[in-house]
């Protein structure tokens, strides 16, 4: 929740929900408006015609059942694929990380996480998000690699 990369993806995850969320309400708002003009105008159609109507409306109502799911699904595998990255840029820099601190192993340490007690010198949670941080501004701007250290950064 500290990491700027992280922010940043979300940031526009919630962006891209937005527009495909207010998409979804159009198209809902297009369709409802339909049904009110088909049943403001039923006694003015032959039976025939209202059916067909009817039938047209039903499938239109389908259609944006499945664009609904289609949008969750989106979603879901942008997340998944925001976590990926996530995973995948922390492991790298851990792994400079630990290589330059001498560090042999590194522990995630959240309620659940197997991990009784940690005394709170071993905790290198402020550094690495420093160090991810400043890597990340470092890609942004063009002057680093993804894997920066600061040398100024040690395990405690």
């Amino acid at each position: 929740s500290n990491y700027e990369f992280y922010k940043d993806l979300a940031e526009d995850l919630e962006s891209k929900r937005q527009r495909l969320e207010s998409d979804y309400q159009s198209r809902a708002q297009n369709l409802q408006q339909e049904i009110q003009q088909f049943q403001r105008n039923i006694n003015n159609m032959t039976i025939g015609q209202g059916r067909a109507v009817e039938e047209d409306l039903m499938k239109k109502q389908q259609n944006l059942l499945q664009y609904q799911e289609q949008l969750s699904q989106q979603l879901l595998q942008e997340q998944s694929r925001i976590n990926e990255q996530l995973y995948d840029k922390v492991s790298d820099y851990l792994k400079t990380f630990g290589k330059k601190n001498n560090l042999q192993l590194v522990l995630t340490y959240q309620k659940g996480s197997g991990v009784l007690y940690a005394d709170d010198s071993l905790n290198i949670t402020e550094q690495v998000i420093a160090g991810l941080n400043k890597a990340y501004q470092d890609e942004k701007n063009g002057t680093g690699t993804n894997n920066a250290v600061d040398d100024t950064t040690s395990a405690e």
